[in-house]
């Protein structure tokens, strides 16, 4: 399944994008690999277009532009956005997608969705988890460069003219998956609903706080010792370990609540919207339908009283 990831950035350090594309990082601590020399290590397979610029020159061509037009110049302004698709692992195999043709798809994309921008595309040909994933970084200028034909999805007026920044909203971010959605059907590609809330509200904060917790845990057994505890998770992973164990065992919503609090000290405040807090003030919101909400502090579920406990991702 191709999945759609936005990341907006205040660094005024354009050049900082570019050398990521290129250049081998450690994707758990953001830094370069560098050789024994000292040097930086080219990616091995990369494919690398710029839009509305040269790709080697966009820092300097993005902060031109910035100075045209005497935006971006403040230390709390969104200076670009990150875009990153990334298809199913299966599409390499069982449907021909390569680096090559990704990059096509890349390109069109961006194109299609974030025109007269000042934009780096380029592919990867595996995930930093070693999932084997093809997947295409798109970074724009939060500028707009040209003039541009009005598109249904612009919500305003200004979001077609030349020296007016990005406009990121929830609707604009369920066209740019529904954009995705419909070039993997197109292509034939693996896809799945991106426009369905996630029903684990892991955000991105807490995914690499996890992912440091186990090479924390690695770094230990390497040294011969055991780690106490042998599992590490992050607070809100355990709270969500705790409400999948106590759904299993409650036959109601107040058992529900005595379950997490006897065993887990874990409590359960306020419905249908629930607050739960474990002994550390780790917090997590419910939804009133048992699904993820998606707020920042969720990804556990519990539905009201006398209703089933949904399932939980």
């Amino acid at each position: 399944m191709a999945i759609l990831k936005h990341i907006a950035s205040k660094s005024s350090n354009y050049g900082a994008a570019l050398e990521y594309l290129i250049f081998k990082h450690d994707e758990l601590r953001k830094t370069p690999i560098l050789d024994q020399n000292g040097n930086r290590i080219m990616r091995d397979e990369f494919y690398l277009d710029g839009l509305n610029c040269e790709p080697y020159s966009f820092d300097a061509a993005c902060q031109q532009l910035n100075r045209e037009y005497q935006k971006n110049k403040n230390k709390n302004e969104i200076k670009s956005h990150h875009y990153i698709v990334s298809f199913d692992p299966r599409d390499s195999t069982e449907n021909c997608l390569t680096g090559k043709r990704a990059q096509e798809l890349g390109l069109e994309y961006a194109k299609a969705n974030f025109p007269g921008h000042q934009a780096l595309v380029c592919t990867h040909m595996d995930g930093h988890n070693g999932s084997g994933n093809i997947h295409v970084h798109i970074v724009i200028n939060s500028l707009r460069k040209l003039d541009v034909p009005q598109q249904p999805f612009m919500e305003r007026p200004i979001d077609c003219k030349a020296g007016y920044k990005h406009h990121v909203t929830n609707e604009y971010l369920k066209h740019l998956q529904k954009s995705l959605m419909d070039l993997c059907q197109r292509e034939f590609l693996h896809q799945v609903d991106l426009l369905s809330p996630s029903r684990t509200g892991v955000t991105e904060a807490e995914y690499w706080a996890q992912r440091r917790l186990d090479e924390k845990k690695r770094e230990i057994e390497k040294e011969g010792f055991t780690p106490n505890p042998t599992k590490f998770q992050t607070q809100k992973q355990l709270i969500r370990d705790a409400v999948a164990a106590a759904r299993e065992k409650a036959i109601s919503y107040e058992d529900f609540q005595n379950i997490l609090q006897d065993e887990y000290d874990i409590f359960v405040k306020g419905r249908p919207h629930t607050d739960l807090y474990d002994q550390n003030q780790a917090a997590a919101r419910c939804g009133p339908a048992g699904e993820c909400q998606g707020t920042g502090k969720s990804g556990l579920c519990a539905k009201g009283q006398n209703q089933q406990f949904a399932e939980n991702g």
